[in-house]
């Protein structure tokens, strides 16, 4: 079984994250500390990171099943949305503002 830091790598590639983005989902670790997630197998991610990660998880489950209404998921996340409860940002802003921002896109996407 991949890591949990592997999935998010995984996971994050696949949505063409930046470093910056992958890294404000985690809470902005430092680069030393970013280095030493991705390159060091032994590194575990803190529980603060480890949530973070988890939400990501069921944010990329609830997109694959939502796939089928969202024409491209990648550019989903990156796209302005009007509607509630984005308010006219993207739902990656709203998930780099913490735990509650990626509940919130979650729980919007297992809604659809």
């Amino acid at each position: 079984m991949r890591s949990l830091v592997e999935q998010y790598q995984r996971i994050t590639t696949q949505w063409s994250l930046t470093q910056a983005e992958r890294r404000s989902l985690l809470g902005s670790p430092s680069l030393e500390r970013w280095s030493y997630l991705v390159h060091d197998p032994m590194r575990r991610p803190t529980s603060t990171e480890a949530a973070r990660i988890l939400a990501v998880l069921r944010i990329d489950t609830a997109l694959q099943k939502s796939a089928k209404h969202l024409a491209r998921p990648a550019h989903w996340l990156s796209s302005l949305q009007i509607s509630q409860p984005f308010g006219g940002c993207t739902p990656l802003a709203l998930m780099v503002r913490g735990p509650e921002g990626l509940a919130v896109v979650a729980d919007f996407l297992e809604t659809k």
